[in-house]
């Protein structure tokens, strides 16, 4: 990369007082001159050159030459925070492909990279948020709420991958991985998971160890509703698919609304749910085979169609966990996956940290500013305190 001729700001940086390799004490060389480090960023939304000048030290335990960074600097960078923040923000939340971000950057700021660049810049990124990845994992297999899980297929080098959600309050967690299989999930819930496991029918998850699990009540219906199409109008089928859909739509109903409900109002509902859906595996007579299908998912799932009736916190849909993986899908759509395993990696690494900061009421571009600047513990901290 060209070395800068002119720079528009100038700053002094002081030694640091304990070596940040050892601890040791440092000892000014006040005899050389100052280190230059010259560093291009993106400041009040435009290009702009900052010369940082180094007091020369060296600590008098390991004999290591010290620096420490001044304000928005990254040592021995060439490009700063601001601008790697703003990279990643790009391609992580407004969802431009990586090829496109380098010509993102370069008509809205006139700083000019290369693709390459930029995967160094997550690179750098990923590895930073890896301990806050790992301390959201932890958070999630320990609640004792309702956790969101799903997962969408990509592609890595050609071949099929998958990226698995969980999400449980304000934490979101990714994934990535070749396989499909269930054992992915319950390695990151764990054997003790003692919460409620919202999903789809998914067989993955039977084997999931959970207090209670809830199944999707939009996936119930919608499928009630794409099979009602291929069936005779006049058909026993037909009828039983309009009472699913009708069922679903009075469960649904009833979660929304319960707080407004009276005691006796409330308990006239859950016995009609719940004596509706003992109807609905029982009735006979089904004259379609989709219909009978259908009927067999309700009866493999009968105990898990209507948690949320004894505990108003767990969702009747995994609305969520579809919405979460909604920008997952649009970059599998620009960039048709990924080509090595290390970028999948680092696309869930980031878009978990990604995620949890805006439940939490941070700003992406800041945070991601953060991660890049901050100690690990300082980001932590930061991440759960909210805006």
């Amino acid at each position: 990369r060209p070395r800068p001729t002119t720079w528009d700001r100038c700053l002094d940086v002081p030694a640091p007082q304990r070596c940040p390799h050892c601890g040791g004490d440092g000892r000014v060389h006040t005899d050389c001159d100052p280190d230059e480090h010259l560093q291009e960023d993106v400041l009040d939304g435009r290009l702009q050159v900052v010369l940082y000048r180094h007091v020369v030290a060296r600590c008098q335990v390991c004999r290591k030459w010290v620096q420490q960074p001044g304000e928005g600097e990254l040592l021995l960078s060439k490009i700063g925070p601001h601008a790697r923040a703003m990279a990643a923000f790009l391609h992580f939340d407004i969802g431009i492909s990586s090829r496109k971000v380098p010509r993102a950057m370069e008509g809205l700021t006139g700083l000019d990279f290369t693709a390459a660049a930029l995967l160094g810049f997550e690179a750098k990124l990923a590895r930073r948020a890896k301990p806050l990845v790992d301390d959201i994992a932890s958070k999630i297999a320990s609640t004792n709420g309702a956790v969101n899980a799903d997962e969408t297929y990509s592609s890595l080098d050609g071949r099929r991958a998958y990226f698995w959600l969980h999400a449980a309050d304000k934490y979101v967690h990714f994934r990535f991985s070749i396989s499909r299989a269930g054992i992915i999930s319950r390695r990151i819930l764990g054997a003790d998971f003692t919460g409620v496991l919202v999903t789809d029918c998914y067989s993955g998850y039977d084997a999931q160890p959970a207090r209670a699990k809830q199944k999707c009540l939009a996936h119930l219906t919608r499928t009630a509703r794409d099979w009602q199409k291929v069936v005779p109008a006049e058909s026993l089928a037909a009828v039983f698919f309009t009472e699913i859909q009708a069922w679903v739509t009075r469960g649904c109903r009833l979660h929304r609304l319960r707080h407004t409900l009276t005691g006796e109002e409330l308990a006239l509902e859950i016995a009609w749910l719940r004596k509706e859906q003992q109807r609905l595996e029982t009735t006979d007579a089904l004259d379609h085979d989709k219909a009978r299908r259908l009927q067999g998912r309700l009866c493999r799932y009968r105990d898990e169609w209507l948690t949320f009736l004894d505990d108003p916190r767990v969702p009747t849909t995994n609305n969520r966990a579809e919405q979460l993986l909604r920008q997952l899908v649009i970059l599998r759509k620009l960039t048709f996956g990924h080509r090595s395993l290390a970028g999948a990696h680092r696309t869930a690494r980031l878009m978990t940290v990604k995620e949890t900061a805006k439940q939490h009421g941070h700003r992406v571009l800041d945070f991601f500013y953060r991660l890049a600047v901050d100690p690990t513990r300082r980001v932590l901290q930061h991440l759960y305190s909210g805006p």
